[in-house]
C-alpha cells in the first residue's frame, strides 16, 4: 500500500511539474485522439516552461512531452532504450532545427535589383513561350538573346527549344 502511495506521489509531482495555463499536454494512448492532461502553471514554472521551449525550439506539446519523458526516465519509469529513443526523436523534430537558416551575406542594391528583373523577365518567358508562334521575328530575336543570357532557367530552355537554338 505504502509503496502505491509512493507512485501516485511521484506521478502528481511530475504532472505539478508540467501544468501549464494555456495548453495541454497530450499522452498517447490506445485511441486516436490520444489522452489529454491539463497542467496548470504558477508563473515561476511557467516561465521556466517557457524558457525549456525557447531552448530548444519546441512547440507547447513537444515541450511537455520531452518534460514528461525525461521526468518519467529519471523517476524510473521508462527504460533507457525507450528514453533514449523518444528523446532523440523531439529533439530531432525540434521547430528550431526546421527553422534553422544559413546567414545569408547582405546584398547589395544592385544584386537586388538585377535578381528582381530576372524575376519579371522569368514571368514574361513563360508568357512569350506560350504566344510564340503570334511573335515576330524581330520581337523572337529579342527573346532568343535574352534566354540566352538566362540559359540556365528552364523558362528560357523552353524559348531556347521553340526556336531550334542550342546552347
Amino acid at each position: 500500500m505504502k509503496e502505491r502511495q509512493q507512485t501516485y506521489v511521484r506521478t502528481y509531482c511530475l504532472l505539478l511539474l508540467l501544468r501549464t495555463t494555456t495548453s495541454k499536454v497530450s499522452f498517447v494512448g490506445s485511441n486516436e485522439q490520444g489522452h489529454r492532461v491539463p497542467l496548470l502553471l504558477n508563473k515561476r514554472e511557467l516561465l521556466a516552461f517557457n524558457r525549456f521551449m525557447a531552448d530548444k525550439g519546441f512547440g507547447k506539446s513537444f515541450a511537455g512531452k520531452r518534460l514528461l519523458i525525461s521526468g518519467l526516465f529519471h523517476e524510473g519509469y521508462l527504460d533507457k532504450e525507450v528514453y533514449e529513443k523518444l528523446s532523440k526523436f523531439y529533439d530531432e523534430h525540434s521547430l528550431a532545427k526546421e527553422l534553422e537558416l544559413e546567414e545569408e551575406k547582405p546584398q547589395t542594391i544592385k544584386q537586388v535589383v538585377k535578381e528582381e528583373a530576372i524575376t519579371r523577365y522569368r514571368k514574361t518567358l513563360i508568357m512569350v513561350s506560350e504566344q510564340w508562334d503570334r511573335l515576330s521575328a524581330k520581337a523572337k530575336d529579342y527573346h532568343i538573346k535574352k534566354a540566352i543570357e538566362l540559359k540556365d532557367f528552364p523558362e528560357a530552355k523552353e524559348i531556347l527549344r521553340k526556336a531550334g537554338v542550342s546552347k
